[in-house]
């Protein structure tokens, strides 16, 4: 649902010369049927524009956060291919699962103790589907690529910060051209707390039905 737009406080932001899509979190649609209550799946084609979602205070959870994203990439990341990102101004992101130059996944969280990132030590293939999560259970931070954890940080900064601002998808500063991801976005997925490896493992392949949250 397209909404005015506003400042970037009030959760539109401006588009770059680019598309944008403006998707309400009332509403959720899915490939097949329709998503479950509270989990909202998009498929987006990026690199020309991207996605937005109004900020809800849903979408920074407390008591910790899993961030899935099933995405393809089309061409090697020479800056920010940025995924998803809560709030895009500068400095005040709750979290963002970005790629870093080079393809490599990156997960960088913010919680009262200040901006905790970590970075997988192998790059993101070119064409095939991939699954990325990020995890932050309020003292670890993890990071996964198709069900397996490749890196990890322990922080002790508690419940993530919240500045409200739109949830991105498919770019981070929406004021720079310069972390467009450049790809397909298939599903997005935000779960309240922190997902185990063998649940990502086990679901990151299938369609919901129902959500416990």
């Amino acid at each position: 649902r397209p909404t005015t737009r506003e400042s970037l406080a009030s959760n539109t932001p401006p588009t770059p010369g680019g598309a944008e899509k403006a998707y309400s979190t009332g509403n959720a649609a899915a490939a097949q049927g329709s998503a479950p209550s509270g989990q909202r799946t998009l498929a987006l084609r990026c690199g020309i524009g991207y996605g937005w979602v109004p900020h809800a205070d849903t979408l920074v959870p407390t008591g910790g956060i899993t961030l899935e994203v099933c995405c393809r990439l089309r061409s090697s990341v020479a800056n920010h291919g940025t995924l998803v990102r809560k709030n895009p101004e500068e400095g005040r992101d709750s979290y963002n699962l970005r790629l870093s130059p080079g393809s490599y996944p990156q997960w960088t969280i913010q919680d009262a103790s200040g901006i905790h990132t970590v970075v997988g030590g192998l790059p993101v293939p070119i064409g095939p589907a991939v699954h990325i999560a990020g995890t932050y259970d309020g003292t670890t931070q993890r990071l996964f690529v198709n069900g397996s954890e490749v890196a990890r940080r322990e922080t002790a900064g508690g419940e993530l910060a919240n500045f409200g601002g739109a949830l991105i998808i498919g770019h981070g500063n929406v004021r720079s051209s310069s972390e467009v991801f450049d790809g397909d976005i298939d599903t997005v997925r935000i779960w309240r707390g922190a997902r185990s490896a063998d649940q990502l493992s086990a679901a990151r392949t299938r369609q919901f039905a129902s959500a416990p949250n």
